[in-house]
């Protein structure tokens, strides 16, 4: 399965999903950096940043940003996060997904349709209780 996140729309999980998903890389842009006196400004010549994570944030007025917790939960090797929108349908304040990337400050963002309910991502378990790059979502 290709990296990324999507989300899924409709009541329940089984609904199909939309075309709403991170990209796997990006191509952030690498502006010109000065660097203190005595120091060079390097740059390691990736041209690409992978994906690590997403967040979902509810933008309303009390608190004025909310980071919204998923309820996590184990399928053999995968960790699957799960956002339930279901209480956010009529608010009139938008909920963003923020796509994150390694190895950069650079996050895509972008305003959730109100007709999405679920947002799930998941990961592979690489042991130790650390969990890899996401590596799908459904």
């Amino acid at each position: 399965m290709p990296a990324g996140f999507a989300l899924t729309s409709g009541a329940g999980h089984g609904a199909e999903p939309l075309p709403i998903v991170c990209p796997a890389t990006i191509t952030p842009p690498r502006p010109e950096m000065s660097a203190p006196a005595g120091w060079q400004a390097y740059w390691s010549g990736r041209p690409v940043e992978r994906l690590r994570g997403i967040d979902v944030v509810h933008s309303g007025d009390h608190p004025p940003l909310a980071f919204l917790v998923p309820s996590v939960r184990k399928e053999n090797e995968r960790i699957v996060g799960t956002w339930d929108l279901r209480s956010y349908a009529d608010d009139l304040q938008p909920i963003w997904l923020y796509c994150q990337y390694e190895n950069t400050a650079i996050r895509l963002t972008r305003v959730l349709p109100r007709s999405v309910r679920f947002c799930e991502s998941i990961a592979i378990d690489t042991g130790g209780g650390n969990a890899s790059l996401p590596i799908a979502a459904e």
